[in-house]
């Protein structure tokens, strides 16, 4: 059997502002969208939307990594995971590390508005309450838009049609963005047309040191997102299988092909560290001790609840 493992390096940094990357599209337009800058009179109306930065593309995994010269070397995955109307659920991976990242964009403002690490949510969660609110872009796209948060946080364009090359490629239908951050720090991000974030600098000063790091993106990974399963004997793993996770996958039919019984629905019920994976079968599974074993492990949880057609189950 062969087992493929993700390739993790020694730090992370999860959340460093790149958890955002969304759309691809290996083509540059070599028109830029923008109207003149400076003389004449501009139409807001003219300007890109943020659709057209953040397509947020179905099966698609964005790889990015930190500059050779940075003082940490980060590299994380990020895969659209749901889409639910004008909510976008993100999974990131970096260093062994999940995050449940969502964006939701609504009046012309781009938000994330939930994010969590180490919550290993494989479940459509894009209804959940928000815990954050971080303001990634807002509309007019044009430079010298500005937004701030309540917690004092301050963005802006500050450029627009900059190139920026990076291992993936060379932008030039770019924004510039500069936040600046209340402890003092701030970041340069540059986002591209149909590729969301691509370029990110940030920097931080502690006591007579400043440091800043740079993340890059180097791949546009096509194709649903891989992941292992571990296959039980009783208590004891005897198999990693890999599995492939489409956006919306419906994981009733991963687990109902792999178990060998129809699965009329999992869900799964969080309630702080108090998570339950309930899972209602069409008939009893072979063994409900390597079935449970197996939830629990991919889910991450510890407590297993079965039902037979909704029935309890009964051993």
């Amino acid at each position: 059997m062969k087992v493929k493992k993700l390739r993790l390096t020694k730090f992370s940094i999860v959340g460093l502002l790149f958890i955002v990357a969304c759309g691809a599209n290996e083509n540059e337009s070599e028109n830029s969208s923008y109207p003149p800058i400076g003389g004449g009179e501009s139409v807001v109306s003219s300007y890109p939307t943020i659709s057209d930065f953040f397509p947020f593309e179905a099966n698609t995994t964005f790889v990015t990594r930190t500059v050779p010269d940075s003082m940490f070397e980060l590299e994380e995955q990020m895969f659209t995971a749901f889409v639910s109307e004008n909510r976008f659920q993100q999974r990131v991976s970096s260093m062994g590390i999940d995050t449940t990242a969502i964006l939701q964009y609504s009046d012309g403002v781009l938000r994330q508005v939930f994010s969590e690490v180490n919550l290993y949510m494989y479940e459509d969660v894009t209804n959940v309450e928000p815990n954050t609110e971080f303001v990634v872009l807002a509309e007019p796209l044009a430079p010298g838009t500005i937004w701030q948060t309540a917690d004092g946080i301050t963005s802006q364009i500050t450029a627009v049609n900059k190139e920026i090359t990076t291992p993936f490629a060379t932008f030039t239908e770019t924004l510039e963005v500069t936040t600046d951050f209340p402890d003092g720090s701030y970041s340069v991000s540059v986002f591209a047309k149909g590729h969301g974030r691509v370029w990110d600098s940030y920097t931080i000063s502690f006591e007579d040191t400043t440091t800043s790091i740079t993340t890059h993106l180097v791949d546009v990974i096509h194709g649903p997102m891989q992941t292992e399963l571990v296959i039980f004997e009783g208590e004891d793993p005897i198999e990693i299988i890999d599995i492939y996770i489409n956006t919306n996958q419906n994981f009733e039919e991963i687990f109902s092909e792999i178990i060998g019984v129809s699965i009329n629905k999992i869900e799964v019920i969080r309630n702080g560290e108090d998570t339950t994976v309930y899972v209602d079968f069409a008939a009893e599974p072979y063994s409900m001790v390597n079935v449970s074993n197996i939830f629990t492990n991919f889910y991450r949880v510890l407590t297993f609840v079965p039902t037979i057609n909704g029935a309890p189950y009964a051993e």
